[in-house]
């Protein structure tokens, strides 16, 4: 199922490329990904204001998809959040269960806080087996594609007062 969304022409297409790491502990038999390292990642600084369209993202791993899902211990998931606002876009993080090509985010995100950052934390542990035994990490990369908009254009096409009861209640606070 596709979400349809009318993207003006004018609209500042956005592109990152995240990488993140897991190193092997040998006493725990693990890779894992809750470290500093993948905290705060910085996706994009907010700017005027813009609300952003974050449509899809993408996973990869230096290890293939069947050895990823074998290794898998603790689900690994991201969460996306606002720095300065200090709340999560999402309510809950975004597993990822599997790598993944060009999943569906379509959510809207803004501040209103001056300098603010849209941050992602990654979170997760694989275990070791046979396919990466002698690896020192294991890097995860993930791709998000998304869109500015201008402000004006958004409150006359998304900011209703339906969309603040129905969307504000799942998706978060918009500017």
């Amino acid at each position: 199922m596709s979400v349809i969304v009318n993207i003006p022409n004018q609209a500042n297409p956005l592109f990152n490329k995240l990488e993140f790491k897991a190193i092997w502990n040998p006493a725990t038999g693990l890779y894992d990904f809750n470290t500093a390292l993948n905290t705060g990642v910085k996706i994009l600084d907010f700017q005027n204001s813009a609300p952003v369209l974050l449509a899809s993202f993408t996973i990869g791993a230096d290890i293939n998809g069947e050895i990823f899902t074998d290794s898998i211990q603790v689900v690994p998931s991201l969460t996306f959040k606002y720095e300065k606002k200090n709340t999560n876009v999402y309510h809950r993080p975004l597993t990822v269960p599997q790598l993944t090509d060009n999943r569906e985010l379509m959510v809207w995100c803004a501040s209103d806080e001056d300098d603010d950052r849209l941050l992602v934390d990654f979170r997760g542990v694989l275990k070791q087996v046979p396919e990466t035994v002698g690896n020192d990490e294991i890097r995860m990369f993930c791709a998000i594609d998304g869109y500015e908009v201008d402000a004006t254009w958004f409150d006359e096409n998304y900011k209703t007062p339906l969309s603040r009861m129905a969307g504000q209640a799942s998706r978060g606070q918009l500017g």
